[in-house]
């Protein structure tokens, strides 16, 4: 079992490879936005539904005798 003595804590890794803060704010918001678009796109975007035809009958057929 572990407990909380057994786990070193974490520290703080110095690094200069820090993002921009242009880049923070494109992180956090492209995702949610984009996912909040595809929503309000399925929901504004009218459906594409296949029009039925009707079978045409050929032209003289109405009136043909088969047996």
């Amino acid at each position: 079992l572990w407990t909380k003595n057994d786990v070193p804590p974490a520290h703080k890794i110095e690094s200069d490879a820090m993002p921009s803060a242009f880049e923070g704010l494109l992180w956090g918001t492209l995702p949610i936005g984009s996912s909040f678009l595809a929503i309000l796109l399925v929901f504004l975007l009218p459906e594409r539904r296949r029009v039925q035809q009707e079978d045409e009958v050929p032209f003289g057929a109405e009136h043909r005798y088969v047996a």
